[in-house]
């Protein structure tokens, strides 16, 4: 009896950890670049492909017009692909620091 209870057991397991893996999309860039000022769009498409021709990593750079910025960044974050690299104004980065998203970048010297 003791057995059918652990075989039993054993299949859900098993059965639980193949679900988890279902739904999951893999994704198709290394770095994923958040940018909430449409006007500099095309500059940063242009130092993407500069970054993935000297890296060979591929970066995705999403843009979001500024009025929906906030909103669009908030819900990114939430979602499971969430940016690599952000932009924030001084009031939004509180809310991201204090969330485990951003690091205190006063300390942050150039080489």
């Amino acid at each position: 009896m003791r057995g059918k209870y652990i075989g039993a057991a054993a299949a859900i397991g098993l059965t639980a950890i193949a679900v988890c893996g279902c739904g999951e999309k893999e994704k198709d860039y290394d770095v994923y670049f958040f940018n909430g000022k449409s006007e500099i769009a095309e500059s940063l498409e242009t130092v993407a492909d500069e970054y993935e021709a000297e890296t060979g990593k591929k970066v995705k750079v999403f843009t979001v017009g500024t009025s929906e910025s906030s909103e669009t960044l908030r819900s990114e974050i939430k979602s499971k692909a969430y940016p690599t690299v952000f932009a924030s104004n001084a009031i939004g980065i509180e809310e991201w620091k204090s969330a485990g998203f951003a690091m205190d970048a006063s300390e942050v010297q150039n080489p």
